[in-house]
């Protein structure tokens, strides 16, 4: 009798060790998927980038939709559709996941880039008018239909011919 719990006790004991081996080793793959990620993300964002930077238009577009942009879409798309599903535990799909953060990342990068650039100019532009008047100030609002109550007729200033 006294074999018999020896040995569930070195059986609950060993199952308790190998759950706990298995949950460290996942915790280490997903540790090791992440970087992974991120160094797919980097390298996508990289090449995408650099051959925007060839191009003589400043980015390269299919069908005049943006690579980067047509990339992300294409790659998202073949994540989710389980194509880099091999088995329940072999899910490689987020590797396309990878490719279409970093595809998008170039486009908004880009985009972003764009829109303060011409921020800027309009900011400069303005800059470089100076101030405005206050004849132009006052020019650019709607004369006001009533002053103190009354029709704003009466408290206009004319001038004599």
């Amino acid at each position: 009798m006294a074999f018999g719990n020896f040995s569930s006790a070195v059986v609950s004991k060993v199952r308790r060790l190998t759950s706990q081996i298995k949950e460290a080793q996942k915790e280490r793959t997903d540790g090791l998927k992440t970087v992974l990620q991120s160094g797919e993300v980097g390298a996508a964002a990289f090449a995408l980038a650099f051959l925007n930077g060839r191009s003589s238009e400043g980015t390269l577009a299919f069908h005049g939709i943006p690579l980067d942009l047509t990339l992300s879409a294409v790659a998202h798309a073949v994540g989710f559709s389980g194509i880099l599903r091999f088995s329940r535990e072999d899910d490689q799909s987020y590797h396309a996941h990878a490719v279409a953060s970093g595809a998008l990342a170039v486009y908004a990068t880009r985009m972003g880039t764009a829109l303060g650039q011409k921020s800027l100019q309009s900011k400069q532009s303005q800059t470089t008018r100076g101030e405005l008047s206050h004849e132009e100030v006052a020019g650019a609002l709607p004369p006001p239909r009533y002053v103190h109550g009354y029709p704003a007729e009466r408290w206009t200033v004319r001038r004599a011919a």
